[in-house]
C-alpha cells in the first residue's frame, strides 16, 4: 500500500470509529523520511512486554534480539527483523492490517 493511501485509510478509521490513535499514526507516518527513526528489535525487547500490540509507524530494524511474542503493525521491515519476530513467536503484519482487526485501537502502543 503506498503511504499516501494508507495515511487516508488511518484518518477516515480515526474518524469513523473515534479514535485517536489512527490520527496520531496517520500524522506519524506523514512526516518527511528524514525524520523517521526507524525501531529496533532491541528497543523493543526493552519497551515492551509480551503479548503487547505495537505500531511502528516507520522502519523495523534487526538489531538486537526479541525475547517474547508481539503483534507488530508496522509500515516497512527489514527481512531479519521479521525473521527475528517470527522466531520470538510473534507477528508482523501491516498497519492496515492491524486496524481492520482492532478498529478500536484498544491495547495498542505506538512505538518511535
Amino acid at each position: 500500500m503506498e503511504l499516501k493511501s494508507l495515511v487516508a485509510f488511518l484518518e477516515r478509521a480515526a474518524s469513523k470509529n473515534k479514535v485517536e490513535v489512527w490520527k496520531v499514526v496517520a500524522r506519524l507516518l506523514s512526516k518527511p523520511s528524514r525524520k523517521k527513526k526507524g525501531v529496533s528489535v532491541f528497543k523493543l525487547s526493552r519497551v515492551t512486554k509480551s503479548n503487547d500490540v505495537v505500531i511502528i509507524p516507520s522502519k523495523l530494524l534487526s538489531g538486537g534480539e526479541l525475547k517474547h511474542a508481539l503483534t507488530i503493525g508496522v509500515w516497512k521491515a527489514s527481512k531479519n527483523a521479521v525473521e527475528q519476530v517470527k522466531k520470538a513467536g510473534g507477528s508482523v503484519v501491516s498497519i492496515k492490517t492491524l486496524v481492520e482487526k482492532n478498529p478500536k485501537g484498544s491495547k495498542t502502543r505506538i512505538i518511535t
